[in-house]
């Protein structure tokens, strides 16, 4: 019988055959900025760049090992509400955090009071 399981830190580095069982290694830790999408059982590891989000996003998931940074789209404020706090990128590897768009909600004027200027957006 053939024993060809190696732990989740290792790969297969030589097949099972008649006269030997499996030879598990262990895989090569990915460097800093990469990660290894899908582990494969018989290779070592296979390591990509961590994407960077872009202006209009921001960084909802850090890169770590088995997934990639994970960006989405900075949200605008509705029309009866306006920014606190700008969108902010962040970094893939969380070192800089970054957030969606913050909003509060427009206020109403007290009696004998006026609006000196609209609300809404980014005023």
């Amino acid at each position: 019988a053939c024993t060809a399981w190696c732990g989740a830190e290792q790969y297969i580095s030589q097949r099972c055959g008649a006269a030997a069982d499996a030879v598990c290694s262990p895989r090569t830790p990915c460097p800093a900025a990469t990660f290894t999408r899908n582990p494969v059982v018989d290779q070592d590891s296979s390591c990509e760049a961590c994407q960077t989000c872009v202006d209009g996003q921001f960084v909802a998931a850090t890169c770590v090992e088995g997934r990639d940074t994970l960006c989405q789209l900075c949200s605008p404020c509705a029309s009866n509400q306006y920014v606190t706090a700008a969108c902010a990128i962040g970094s893939y590897d969380g070192t800089a955090a970054g957030h969606d768009t913050l909003c509060a909600d427009c206020g109403t004027c007290a009696p004998g009071q006026y609006q000196a200027a609209a609300c809404g957006g980014s005023s």
